[in-house]
């Protein structure tokens, strides 16, 4: 889950990603309802990671289970790979301010730093942990 605009994005386990928005409040200011703006059904990525993308606010920036960093918009209802790394990742961050470089740790404690338009690797070090 995270927080986007005024609202949530929920990733579900079956790969949907809903968006949630309050509407009404209580005397004392608490959220009393909440109503779903939207839905992207698909099955084909589960995301397990997402931030905002911070050049355009429309955008939220997603790893997948599949190990692909995807674009989440969500006004268009749409999800775009932009490159497949594979799989086994645990952190995704992305680097700014260019934000054309992606950082990952995998599993096996290796630091690597992506080209994210060419999925190329750029450098990699085994972190002594």
């Amino acid at each position: 889950m995270l927080s986007f605009k005024i609202g949530v994005v929920i990733f579900c386990s079956n790969g949907d990603v809903q968006y949630w928005f309050p509407v009404t409040k209580d005397i004392k200011g608490q959220i009393e309802v909440w109503i779903k703006d939207s839905e992207m059904v698909q099955s084909d990525h589960t995301i397990d990671m997402a931030t905002l993308y911070p050049t355009d606010p429309e955008l939220l920036i997603g790893w997948t289970r599949e190990g692909c960093l995807v674009s989440i918009n969500i006004e268009a209802n749409k999800i775009e790979i932009l490159q497949d790394f594979g799989s086994g990742f645990t952190h995704l961050v992305l680097l700014e301010p260019e934000e054309s470089y992606v950082v990952t740790l995998d599993k096996n404690h290796t630091l690597a730093v992506w080209d994210i338009w060419t999925g190329k690797l750029v450098s990699r070090k085994t972190m002594e942990l």
